[in-house]
């Protein structure tokens, strides 16, 4: 299944960053994106981390946390073996100074963690992630912001783990804290139920994606408008998971997707094609079977046109058509029309090639 998505993550401020002097409670700080700006604040804290070393002495509070600002530093700017190399010594002193559990110990932790998983550390990142969110899972008061952060980019690492059925778990945490703190009609909430949706898809549970895809795109169409891209993204979407279910209003679902396309496309798009192809499936998969040959002709003679005879998508559409022709009892003109194909098929797709393999079987 393709990991197509519909949704784009915002860059997410890490949490970390260094408090003042004598309070424990951190901050949350954004990083400017410039690489240039990030080297500068790498530099600085490089800098406030010796002068605190030599001052105080390494296992100062005060030093350590100018440390884990270091680390944090490094992994914004996409350096995450320097920030394993600052982060690991650090955390074994941590827990010395501040306790095992205590938020500054779990911040370390977390965004080693997050250093290991960059560096292809799997098996220890995945190890240091789930202790550290259940510690703070466990504690009487943890800091919002930091748990969501970790969630956040746990979820991306089972995601790119292909363990999409834990990632879509907590990503349900994930959405439920920020529709908590910003309500329905935030972009943000929008980015987090359409990821939820989009890993419920992957992970092969199409029946939990699709109520998800159905309330994202409730919002989307409320908060972005009908024809922001967005939208239309989580409508094809929901369209395919309601095809592949057959869900009652899956043909409602594709008709809108091919209205979409042909507003915001134009009628003679590349989208177009591919919306009215699915549509033409699933009227076929319905048994409306001269509904269906309609439409294939419609999208052949349209591919034809557009893309030439030799496109890929003109032979697949070929190809569909002559099952078709063969599923209402038409041998001869599905023959005919496998004829056809067969060279074309040999010269674009190879010998060995499905379609060239039906073309060669039937066009006889």
């Amino acid at each position: 299944m393709p990991k197509q998505r519909w949704w784009k993550r915002r860059a997410t401020p890490p949490a970390g960053g260094d408090p003042p002097e004598g309070q424990v409670t951190r901050t949350t700080f954004t990083i400017t994106p410039d690489g240039g700006e990030v080297d500068e604040m790498v530099a600085h804290w490089r800098a406030t981390l010796a002068d605190r070393t030599r001052v105080h002495g390494p296992r100062h509070p005060d030093t350590l946390r100018a440390g884990h600002t270091v680390g944090v530093l490094e992994l914004a700017a996409g350096r995450p073996a320097e920030a394993e190399a600052v982060l690991r010594p650090l955390l074994g002193p941590c827990e010395q100074v501040f306790g095992r559990e205590h938020p500054t110990t779990l911040d370390v932790q977390g965004h080693l963690a997050r250093a290991l998983a960059h560096l292809g550390l799997h098996a220890e990142a995945d190890g240091l992630f789930h202790a550290t969110l259940h510690a703070y899972e466990r504690a009487a008061d943890p800091p919002a912001q930091h748990v969501v952060a970790l969630r956040r980019a746990l979820v991306r690492f089972l995601d790119e783990q292909n363990r999409h059925r834990e990632a879509a778990r907590h990503q349900e945490g994930v959405l439920a804290h920020v529709e908590r703190e910003l309500g329905s009609d935030s972009a943000e909430v929008l980015d987090e139920r359409g990821m939820l949706a989009d890993l419920w898809r992957l992970a092969g549970h199409p029946n939990e994606a699709l109520p998800v895809y159905e309330a994202t795109l409730a919002d989307a169409e409320r908060v972005l408008g009908r024809d922001h891209v967005h939208t239309t993204n989580v409508r094809t979407l929901l369209a395919q998971v309601a095809m592949d279910l057959d869900d009652p209003d899956a043909e409602r679902y594709q008709r809108d997707v091919v209205a979409d396309q042909e507003r915001l496309s134009g009628p003679g798009s590349a989208g177009v094609l591919v919306a009215r192809s699915n549509l033409a499936k699933l009227v076929r998969d319905r048994g409306r079977l001269d509904e269906a040959e309609v439409l294939y002709r419609e999208v052949l003679a349209e591919h034809r046109a557009l893309l030439g005879p030799d496109h890929q998508g003109t032979l697949f559409t070929t190809a569909n058509l002559g099952q078709l022709l063969l599923d209402m009892d038409r041998p001869d003109e599905a023959a005919a029309l496998f004829r056809e194909l067969l060279p074309v098929a040999e010269r674009v797709f190879g010998l060995g090639h499905p379609v060239t393999r039906d073309a060669r079987r039937y066009g006889v």
